[in-house]
């Protein structure tokens, strides 16, 4: 099994905004891809020549290339999403205000910058606000979810066709099936879509659903801020490979600091561990990733032995490690996105702040020292923590 250094391992590739008036980008809250040239891509969510973000390219040596400036008034501003790179080698996101407009876009984006609006959201039927990375489906098509808008004002799960036809699959109900999903949706193995809201639902904390691929949903979870079950998931699902789904929550569970859980196909839930700000991080707000030795590992952008948050491991079996403790004094901090793990071995992720300038990219080594010693679920002492929304 891999061991990690929680201080020492932690490298930084590239600082935002620094020196240069931030026409490199500001505050990254996205996280980042691997691109089929080896070199990482993302978005910042503002800075840039119109103060919009930027979208970026990265060497795995720290050499960047702004590959677009976002202008609010005629493309979308504020990406707050990754890239996702699709089958045509192109990339394809989103934004969340701006556009004519004014209520995002979905957007697609050359290797060499090039970008084509495909999608201007208007708050109506369709949705606005998407906050989260579009996912490309079997079919070929994109999908996606939006904060607000649509029949019921909670957001909505579109599809966007090859041929660019736009369709909501469903509007998002508060009072019923939850609303307001600052996730992406994944599709599961067995061709349906799974994701999350943040908020309503029976419980009235957020829910789980499945949806078919013509958008009909089930509720699998509705999450009522218990001890045992947490609220308010902000981040997507990951399907490990054991079948299960595995997400968090930013609050709730036995200290308030949020969760992490287990969700079978058939919808039973199983918290594998509860969030104690001092020790743990809490709040998390990324999905997880399962990483080459079956473990998951994640982000909290809060809490921690310096208050900016953390980098962890947990099995599937629910035995937590705090990998790195992020300090804000020091270098970036507050991490929101999700880490990818590279050819490498190694993890990558990006803080939307300090740097000392307005971010960071960093590597998190998968090869150091021991980290904090692994606990097993309930043997922390109590605190509570409240989840920080920009």
């Amino acid at each position: 099994m891999f061991k990690i250094t929680p201080t020492g391992a932690l490298s930084t590739l590239y600082e935002f905004c620094a020196t240069d008036g931030c026409a490199d980008g500001l505050t990254p809250f996205a996280g980042l891809i691997r691109g089929t040239d080896g070199n990482f891509y993302g978005t910042t969510f503002g800075g840039g020549a119109f103060f919009g973000g930027v979208a970026f390219r990265l060497t795995p040596a720290g050499a960047i290339t702004t590959l677009h400036d976002f202008d609010c008034a005629t493309e979308g501003c504020n990406p707050r999403a990754a890239l996702i790179q699709a089958k045509d080698g192109h990339f394809y996101g989103t934004t969340e205000i701006g556009g004519t407009l004014g209520a995002g876009t979905i957007f697609k984006l050359t290797p060499a910058g090039d970008l084509t609006t495909l999608r201007t959201f208007d708050c109506g039927i369709g949705g606005c606000g998407p906050r989260t990375a579009l996912i490309q489906g079997k079919d070929g098509a994109f999908y996606g979810t939006t904060l607000g808008g649509g029949v019921f004002e909670g957001g909505t799960i579109f599809r966007l066709g090859p041929n660019g036809v736009f369709k909501t699959l469903h509007a998002l109900n508060c009072k019923t099936e939850g609303c307001y999903s600052t996730a992406a949706v994944v599709q599961a193995i067995d061709g349906y879509f799974y994701g999350t809201t943040s908020q309503g639902g029976a419980g009235g904390g957020g829910t789980v659903f499945k949806m078919t691929p013509n958008g009909a949903i089930t509720t699998l979870q509705a999450f009522g801020c218990t001890s045992s079950d947490g609220c308010f998931p902000r981040g997507a699902l990951v399907q490990a490979r054991d079948g299960s789904f595995y997400g968090t929550t930013s609050a709730g569970g036995k200290f308030g600091g949020g969760t992490v859980f287990r969700l079978t196909p058939s919808g039973v839930l199983a918290t594998l561990h509860s969030f104690e700000c001092a020790a743990d991080g809490c709040s998390p707000q990324a999905a997880l990733i399962q990483a080459s030795d079956d473990n998951l590992y994640g982000t909290t952008p809060s809490g921690g032995r310096f208050g900016g948050g953390t980098a962890f491991r947990i099995t599937l079996g629910g035995i937590f490690t705090t990998l790195h403790q992020f300090d804000c004094s020091t270098g970036g901090c507050n991490p929101w996105a999700p880490l990818i793990q590279a050819s490498d071995s190694n993890l990558y992720g990006t803080t939307p702040f300090r740097g000392p300038g307005g971010g960071t990219v960093f590597k998190l080594a998968l090869d150091g020292a021991s980290g904090s010693e692994p606990r097993s679920p309930g043997t922390i002492a109590t605190t509570s923590c409240e989840a920080d929304s920009p």
